[in-house]
């Protein structure tokens, strides 16, 4: 016989057997107790004095009793209590087992489903994962893990970026769960999310974390980034032509030779970004924080750049050629080498920026601030389109005597 079928034979009889050993103490200390005291008074007192005490011994051991009976009754109180406890504890982990047991079969069933040629299947994969995901902590790495792996096997980058086609439902659905995931990579995940070299154009990744994700070498032509989080994120290589970046976090994210063709970047942060070799052709950067950013040989040709904060940044051989920069801060910008022919600098703050050998052939300087522009000659200011209403701090008494019409109010 082992422990427990020993014990589920004692465990009916311990009530029992307290309340039969409780009554057998309870009938000596009331009944017995008291004649047993007053016995050897007999003879020395009267029958009315003996039982005037035996009386009081019998009251006092009624009292006794009671206390007994409500300690017992705390005690049986307490083991039952232990005992509801325990079976609540057993029965809560024969449900944690069975919920681990159904959670690992959905799993199992989720991950076949995301094999089957049918898109409905393999969608209904996605959002079973997804849900999931949400139930137990533990998978809920391992299925983002699972789902970016799943983007980049099924929606690589084709050879030819020109061949890239629209990513599919699938891809879109899976965008659509990193967007409303809770977590991120600082707030409890624990590695990036990596999408390198996926193709995701046109995806809607609206206000999405992707705070430090691998998106190296990924497509992202004509996709929605509005307001999206990809601060110290890695986009080197990345196609974003015509994407949207309206009010987007890219702040010490890594964009060398990012390719941005058309791009909607308006008042977006790129404050200390990496956009060596960038290519911002047409792009839309008006009200965009560029403060401290690389942008060494950056290509910024007809870009939109009104009123955007480019303060310290570094230009150096960047091509702003024909760029509107109406009102633009360049101060303290390194323009060394950088070429603006063409550009609009209307009302532009140049104010101690690095001018050295930039090319300012045909740039409007209309009303534009050049005080205490360094490597600034007489010879670059001669080949500007106007010089109306500017501010500089070198001597252009001599250039209004050679080149008057550059200082007169140009008719366009």
């Amino acid at each position: 016989m082992d422990k427990n079928e020993l014990y589920s034979i004692i465990k009916p009889l311990v009530v029992p057997f307290i309340l039969l050993l409780y009554a057998f103490f309870t009938y000596c200390l009331i009944f017995v107790y008291p004649e047993t005291k007053v016995a050897p008074l007999q003879g020395s007192m009267s029958s009315h004095e003996l039982i005037e005490m035996e009386n009081r011994i019998r009251a006092t051991s009624a009292q006794i009793a009671g206390g007994f009976a409500i300690l017992i009754g705390l005690l049986l109180t307490w083991w039952r209590i232990s005992i509801t406890e325990r079976r609540v504890a057993v029965s809560e982990d024969n449900l944690e087992i069975s919920k681990e047991g159904q959670i690992t079969e959905r799993f199992t069933r989720a991950i076949d489903q995301l094999g089957k040629p049918e898109l409905e299947i393999r969608l209904g994969g996605i959002y079973a994962l997804e849900r999931i995901s949400k139930e137990s902590e533990k998978d809920y790495w391992p299925i983002m893990e699972i789902l970016t792996s799943y983007v980049r096997i099924n929606s690589a980058v084709p050879e030819t970026i020109d061949k890239a086609e629209e990513a599919g439902i699938d891809i879109q659905a899976i965008c659509t769960i990193l967007v409303k995931r809770e977590l991120n990579y600082v707030n409890g995940e624990p590695g990036i999310l990596n999408l390198k070299r996926t193709n995701l154009k046109r995806v809607d990744l609206n206000n999405a974390n992707l705070e430090y994700a691998d998106l190296r070498d990924s497509n992202l032509e004509e996709a929605n980034l509005e307001q999206a989080d990809l601060k110290h994120a890695d986009l080197r290589g990345s196609y974003l032509e015509q994407a949207n970046l309206f009010e987007a976090h890219l702040g010490q994210s890594r964009l060398e030779k990012v390719r941005f063709w058309n791009a909607g970047l308006m008042a977006a942060h790129l404050e200390d970004a990496n956009l060596y070799k960038a290519d911002f052709k047409s792009a839309a950067l008006s009200g965009a924080d560029l403060r401290g950013a690389n942008l060494i040989e950056a290509t910024l040709i007809k870009a939109n750049l009104m009123s955007a904060h480019l303060e310290k940044t570094n230009l150096e051989g960047a091509d702003l050629r024909g760029a509107d920069l109406l009102r633009t801060d360049f101060r303290e910008a390194k323009l060394e080498g950088a070429d603006l022919r063409g550009a609009d600098l209307w009302e532009a703050d140049l104010r101690e920026a690095n001018l050295e050998g930039a090319k300012l052939d045909a740039a409007k300087l209309r009303g534009a601030n050049l005080e205490g522009a360094i490597g600034l000659t007489i010879n670059q200011l001669s080949k500007a389109h106007t010089l109306y209403n500017s501010k500089f701090s070198i001597d252009v008494s001599r250039l209004k005597g050679t080149h008057p019409l550059l200082f007169e109010k140009p008719k366009d």
